[in-house]
């Protein structure tokens, strides 16, 4: 599943999603549409064990080896071929979609208390950003990394905006709150940005 989610560059809430819609996936997965599926979680834990426990190699050289036999790889290649490419991009997604995924819930979530003339300009903005559209996650590392301070920024913006005195009593909802905390895990201040 790793590796697709890496070909189709999706986040792993997404890849769980793919399972429930995508023939295609469940296809190479040998799965039938409508089986199970689990929480998008199961996929950072399995990430962490294989790079705790170093198996990831094994997999890799069991895939590699089907697909020599196949004919679809030579064997002697000259181009590098493994895996740890692969999980670095699924592992740098995952913390940009975190920031972003917050953004979402505390807009839906202040969409629902909040008037559309009590909005700050900066709304609509928002609102298509995080809301209506998504990250492209097959973007090199220094898009992904602008793409994250573009995304802090705006929760910065955000959570300023809610903290103000006559907007206090939205500061305390549940998805305004998460946002807070991933904000202060994944961000920093610094000389006001």
């Amino acid at each position: 599943m790793s590796i697709l989610q890496d070909l189709d560059g999706v986040p792993d809430r997404q890849a769980v999603e793919m399972l429930r819609y995508h023939a295609g996936w469940n296809f190479a997965l040998n799965r039938q549409l409508g089986d199970a599926v689990f929480h998008a979680t199961s996929l950072v834990n399995f990430r962490q064990r294989l790079l705790e426990h170093e198996p990831s190699a094994l997999g890799f050289a069991t895939i590699l080896e089907a697909l020599v036999e196949a004919g679809l790889v030579s064997r002697q290649s000259r181009q590098r071929l493994d895996s740890t490419q692969m999980f670095a991009r699924v592992a740098r997604m995952n913390r940009l979609d975190c920031v972003r995924e917050s953004l979402r819930l505390a807009l839906q979530e202040l969409d629902g208390v909040v008037g559309v003339a009590a909005r700050p300009g900066f709304w609509v903005g928002l609102w298509e950003r995080y809301v209506e559209s998504q990250a492209d996650y097959r973007a090199s590392a220094e898009t992904t990394g602008r793409k994250l301070g573009e995304a802090g920024a705006d929760a910065w913006q955000l959570l300023e905006w809610v903290r103000e005195p006559e907007r206090g009593a939205w500061a305390p909802g549940a998805q305004v709150q998460l946002l807070a905390r991933v904000f202060g895990e994944q961000c920093d201040v610094s000389g006001g940005k």
